[in-house]
């Protein structure tokens, strides 16, 4: 959870940077982030190199206004279908991750679950 966290803070800072491409460090949870970011087309595309038995992402950037994490591996937030409903429909795209993958909020509210709340990409 915590390369997670640091693939997309600094796939964040490499946008602000100027920079459209991206290069990290494997992990599941980010490959999974980075094929919802795809079909939301946050970013074009991304490939996954293995050189030395080592395994990296690269990626290339569109467009990040702003990114905010709310789970964090020392506080998870975990939110019922009435609070995403009332608090989440206007804040962007929110990723949260459920039982039936990563899911925006407006995914959420029409299958009526809840889960952890990740982050919001504005």
């Amino acid at each position: 959870m915590i390369l997670y966290i640091k693939n997309l803070n600094n796939l964040f800072n490499c946008y602000n940077s100027g920079k459209k491409l991206f290069f990290c460090k494997y992990n599941k949870i980010t490959m999974l982030c980075f094929g919802f970011f795809l079909n939301k087309n946050i970013i074009k595309k991304y490939f996954l190199f293995i050189i030395n038995k080592n395994k990296f992402i690269f990626v290339i950037l569109k467009k990040i206004l702003f990114l905010k994490f709310y789970s964090k591996p020392s506080k998870k937030k975990y939110l019922k279908f009435s609070k995403i409903k009332n608090y989440l429909i206007n804040m962007g795209l929110t990723i949260i991750s459920t039982n039936l993958g990563f899911l925006s909020a407006k995914e959420c509210i029409k299958l009526k679950i809840g889960g952890k709340l990740l982050i919001s990409i504005l």
